[in-house]
């Protein structure tokens, strides 16, 4: 991460070395604050021992070149089990081995810690303060109470997640013929602990990359805006502005209603269930490279919150590949 200079995101978090020193109050403070947000949210990693530059509040720091001189730790000057227990000390429930563990790596004869933290399925953490805290716009911020009562509905609700790939075994990888269109099968799969009888999952599709008739099982919401935000360098920090791009857009209900015979309920921890069939139309000219195609998205179900993403075709040569591109979305404007 240190040396191809990962931005910080919602995932990654870089702290100065004197984030784990001094008074003991303050530390606890800081870490289960932390600690507190990103089990709230979607999990992530912070690093410990490393300086970063900030463009702006709202823009997430890139580390500084890593100086031994005022960077990273002396051997014995901090250990992995007394971050441990500054964790466990200080954050409500107390969490276990199964959300965090703490990392010790070597550097320029220091030693940096990472504490790589998953997303919390058991309810909500409470850092020192008594406070509840999530990852927005790069910081630990408080949580509302909805937000609070929705962390609690993961270790009892659906959480669902959206599976794609340019065949319906979900592989992302495939050869592009010129003049052929290109298929991406989407469906949904439940990785939470309760079941989903319903869902949503909306579809915009770059309008100038998509002809023909609406996806099977879908309802066609006609031409839309949505708004896009351009990627922000990683060398300048600079980020050029956002756009409105029209997208067609479609709604797939997953409701016995709309499914009819092939439907069934999403059940949690089971293989992915087929929910549609897309097929896009590439640029004119074949002999194009990088991007060819973009679909945004959006999924919703009872006692989970709202998810949405960008997936990305990309071509190389011959190649395609198909992932998400969730640093290129900012928000969806309807």
């Amino acid at each position: 991460m240190l040396a191809r200079r990962a931005p910080e995101d919602g995932h990654l978090d870089y702290k100065r070395r004197d984030s784990l020193l001094g008074n003991s109050n303050k530390r606890g403070d800081e870490v289960s604050k932390d600690v507190s947000a990103f089990m709230n949210s979607d999990g992530g990693a912070l690093v410990y021992g490393v300086r970063d530059s900030k463009a702006s509040d709202k823009v997430g720091g890139v580390p500084e070149p890593f100086d031994p001189r005022i960077d990273g730790y002396e051997q014995g000057e901090i250990t992995r089990e007394q971050i441990e227990d500054i964790v466990t000390g200080n954050t409500q429930p107390k969490p276990g081995p199964d959300l965090f563990r703490v990392i010790e790596a070597q550097l320029s004869g220091r030693l940096v810690f990472v504490v790589d933290i998953a997303k919390s399925m058991q309810g909500a953490f409470q850092a020192k303060d008594k406070k509840y805290y999530r990852r927005f716009n790069f910081k630990s911020e408080p949580m509302d109470h909805w937000e609070i009562e929705d962390v609690r509905n993961r270790a009892v609700g659906p959480d669902l997640q959206l599976v794609y790939g340019f065949t319906d075994t979900w592989e992302q990888e495939a050869t592009y013929s010129r003049g052929s269109r290109i298929p991406i099968h989407l469906g949904l799969q439940n990785i939470g602990r309760g079941l989903a009888e319903t869902a949503l999952l909306e579809l915009g599709i770059f309008k100038r990359e998509y002809s023909g008739s609406p996806p099977p099982s879908t309802f066609d919401a006609r031409t839309r805006l949505v708004t896009l935000q351009t990627p922000i360098s990683s060398v300048d920090r600079s980020v050029s502005g956002q756009r409105k791009v029209p997208f067609c857009w479609f709604h797939l209900p997953w409701t016995q209603q709309a499914r009819g015979l092939g439907y069934m309920p999403l059940f949690a921890m089971v293989d992915p269930s087929y929910a549609t069939v897309i097929e896009l139309v590439p640029p004119d000219a074949s002999e194009i490279q990088g991007y060819m195609g973009h679909i945004v998205w959006r999924l919703q179900a009872p006692q989970m919150s709202p998810k949405q993403g960008l997936l990305g075709i990309y071509k190389d040569f011959s190649d395609l590949r198909l992932h998400q591109v969730d640093h290129r979305l900012v928000d969806i404007s309807l």
